[in-house]
């Protein structure tokens, strides 16, 4: 594999080349943006609880809730805003389960690795014991939102 890019300069201005795509919700667009590895540790972060046990420690509810309110914009580009803050949880949590699946799934398409990517990692990647993969497209950790009690 050659080296095209170059040596990775931390200091060099940074571009915002995340992806995106548009939504439409009932009461209007949003744009979702791909998102950068501060906000998915804000996510991770957020959707902790601690003191649990580690099988039980992440939330997934408040994952997903967190990743809508960092990567919904006002459209792409640098100068985007974001369209949710915390105070907006009630507000996303009143959307119709079809604009909920529309919006984690347009997250995961953005958050994940492209072809040539995933193709690059695929010998890397281990397969969990019943042979499916422990992580999803994006690289996330699959998280059962199911209750462990039947």
């Amino acid at each position: 594999m050659s080296d095209t890019n170059g040596i990775f300069n931390p200091k060099a201005e940074w571009q915002d080349r995340r992806r995106s795509e548009w939504v439409t919700l009932d009461a209007g667009r949003v744009c979702v943006v791909e998102m950068r590895a501060s906000e998915s540790l804000f996510v991770l972060e957020h959707a902790s609880r601690p003191g649990a046990p580690q099988a039980l420690a992440v939330d997934g509810q408040a994952v997903m809730l967190w990743q809508i309110v960092v990567s919904c914009y006002d459209g792409p580009g640098p100068q985007a805003k974001r369209i949710f803050g915390p105070e907006d949880i009630p507000a996303i949590q009143r959307l119709r389960a079809a604009e909920w699946r529309r919006l984690l799934d347009t997250i995961e398409r953005v958050n994940a690795l492209s072809d040539t990517e995933a193709q690059a990692t695929t010998d890397f990647t281990a397969a969990g014991a019943d042979g499916s993969s422990a992580t999803s497209p994006s690289g996330a950790l699959k998280i059962s939102t199911g209750s462990p009690v039947s």
